[in-house]
C-alpha cells in the first residue's frame, strides 16, 4: 500500500486538542500541519479535505498518540511531519521548515508534496 502519512505536533482526543490548542494561545507549541490542514477551524479547512481527496494517493493525518509506531520511530519522534508509506517502508518527505514555507496554504502544500514525489496533480 502507497500513502502519505501526516502527523501533527499534538495527540488526539479531547484532552490533547485542548491542551493543544492552549498551548498555542500562549505561544507555546506550534504545528505547521495543523494551520495548513485546519487553522482554527476544528473540522478542517475545505480546501484541504477537497485537495487530499484529489491528490492520487491515500493522505492519511494522525496525532502523535494515534500515529503507527513505525512512523513515529523513522521521523525521529520530531513533529510535525509528512511521510510517504510504500508497504512497511517509511520514508520523510517534509519536516517542519519545509511545512513553515506553505504558509498554510493547503495548495502549496499539495503541490510541494506532489513535485517532492514527482507527481502530477
Amino acid at each position: 500500500m502507497k500513502e502519505i502519512v501526516c502527523i501533527y505536533n499534538a495527540n488526539g482526543g479531547l484532552m490533547g486538542e485542548v491542551a493543544y490548542l492552549c498551548k498555542k494561545i500562549a505561544g507555546k507549541s506550534h504545528c505547521d500541519l495543523c494551520d495548513i490542514s485546519h487553522g482554527y477551524n476544528p473540522l478542517g479547512k475545505k480546501e484541504w479535505k477537497m485537495l487530499a481527496d484529489k491528490f492520487p494517493l491515500p493522505v492519511n493525518t494522525y496525532h502523535i498518540n494515534e500515529a503507527p509506531a513505525k512512523a513515529l520511530e523513522v521521523a525521529g519522534y520530531r513533529f510535525p511531519v509528512v511521510l510517504y508509506r510504500v508497504g512497511d517502508d517509511y520514508e520523510v518527505v517534509m519536516r517542519e521548515s519545509e511545512l513553515k514555507e506553505c504558509k498554510k496554504s493547503p495548495s502549496l502544500f499539495f503541490l510541494k508534496l506532489a513535485k517532492k514525489l514527482n507527481i502530477v496533480f
